[in-house]
């Protein structure tokens, strides 16, 4: 988070990092709207890099992709809790 702390540290912060921040922007992911991926991630500064999962459904989408499905999530602070964390996902698009 790089000293982007909005609701503080520890897992009170993690919880809201989960269930509202980075939720919002895997929402739109999972709903292959490239555009709010963006939005959501610049607005909310859920996603280090929106335009790659945005490029991907994109291309999925033109493959002819009508459903995403979320097949992991998880932040660092799963792993190694601490005060700097980041979130991971992976989706996979199909037809």
């Amino acid at each position: 988070n790089y000293g982007w702390a909005p609701q503080g540290y520890g897992p009170e912060a993690v919880r809201w990092v989960k269930e509202v921040n980075d939720k919002r922007f895997l929402d739109a992911v999972l709903q292959l709207d490239a555009l709010g991926a963006i939005q959501a991630a610049t607005r909310d500064q859920s996603s280090c890099s929106a335009g790659a999962p945005a490029a991907a459904i994109a291309g999925a989408k033109k493959l002819g992709a009508t459903k995403a499905l979320l097949v992991d999530y998880y932040t660092s602070y799963d792993v190694m809790p601490g005060d700097s964390f980041v979130g991971y996902g992976g989706v996979l698009w199909s037809a």
